[in-house]
C-alpha cells in the first residue's frame, strides 16, 4: 500500500480512508478493469457487421486491452478475489466472446460457442506471462502467434 501511495503522489492516510485492505483495492480495481471490458466489447458488439472478420477483431481488441492493462489478468488470479466476483467477471467475458464468435462459428452450435469463449478467455490469462518482459519484439511476435494460434484452433473447429 506504502508503494502505491508513492506512486500515486498521495497520502498513505488517503489510500487507507477509502481501501482499507489491498483486498478492497484489488476489488475495486478490478470492478474497474471490469466495466473498460464491458463497454469495450460491448462496443465491439454493436459496430462489427455481419461480413467482417468478428473472430480476428475480438482477438485482436481482447489483445489490445491485455495490452493495456497487463494488471487484469493478475487481478483475477487473487485469491482473496472473491469466487462471485471472479464468477461474474467470466460471465459478462464468456457473453460477450461467444456473442462475438457465435456469426463466424454458424456450424457450431451455441454450447460449442461457449465453450470456445471459455478457452479464449483462458488463453488470456496466459498473456501477462508470455509477453513480461521489456523486448517490445518479442511481446509483438508472442501477440501475434496467439493470434494465429487461436484462429487456426477455431478454424479446425469449424472445418469439424
Amino acid at each position: 500500500m506504502t508503494e502505491i501511495a508513492a506512486r500515486a503522489q498521495a497520502p498513505i492516510g488517503s489510500l487507507y480512508q477509502f481501501f482499507p485492505t489491498k483486498a478492497a483495492l484489488a476489488m475495486a480495481l478490478h470492478e474497474d478493469l471490469l466495466s473498460v471490458l464491458d463497454e469495450m466489447l460491448g462496443e465491439l458488439r454493436e459496430r462489427a457487421s455481419a461480413g467482417s472478420d468478428r473472430v480476428a477483431r475480438t482477438i485482436r481488441r481482447l489483445g489490445e486491452f491485455m495490452d493495456l492493462y497487463p494488471e487484469f489478468a493478475v487481478l483475477l488470479s487473487r485469491r482473496d478475489l472473491s469466487k462471485d466476483a471472479r464468477r461474474a467477471t467470466r460471465a459478462v467475458m464468456q457473453r460477450h466472446v461467444a456473442a462475438l464468435l457465435a456469426p463466424s462459428t454458424l456450424s457450431l452450435r451455441r454450447k460449442r460457442t461457449e465453450v470456445l469463449a471459455a478457452i479464449l478467455l483462458e488463453m488470456m490469462r496466459l498473456m501477462p506471462a508470455l509477453i513480461a518482459g521489456d523486448d517490445s519484439e518479442l511481446r509483438s511476435a508472442v501477440l501475434a502467434e496467439y493470434r494465429r494460434m487461436f484462429r487456426a484452433y477455431l478454424e479446425s473447429c469449424i472445418a469439424t
